[in-house]
């Protein structure tokens, strides 16, 4: 994204940084098959192991701290990240590898 004015982050903006946050694997910098290559060249890729939703959320907690500061000091009218955290479903179904998950999809 580069300098850029905080205030022409719109809710768009946001969710687009959340769509991508949701497909982005765990730990991309330590990883040899990530390592150097930009957030869009990963997204690209195959069978790329999206990091944890808690992870994501963390993230999301984040940015959406940053705005709630910047608004509380005038710097931003509205919080746009706020409410934008993913829901986690508590089941086995979510600590199963996405190689399984695929391989289930594809029985039912």
């Amino acid at each position: 994204m580069g300098n850029v004015d905080i205030n022409s982050i719109d809710r768009g903006k946001i969710n687009t940084f959340k769509e991508k946050l949701l497909r982005v694997p765990a730990n991309r910098n330590k990883n040899p098959r990530y390592r150097g290559k930009s957030i869009d060249e990963i997204l690209t890729m195959d069978d790329v192991e999206p990091m944890s939703l808690a992870r994501i959320n963390k993230n999301l907690t984040v940015v959406s701290s940053m705005f709630k500061w910047g608004k509380k000091f005038g710097y931003v009218r509205d919080n746009q990240a706020e409410g934008l955290q993913v829901k986690i479903t508590h089941s086995i179904y979510k600590s199963v590898s996405l190689a399984l998950k695929l391989i289930i999809i594809n029985i039912i």
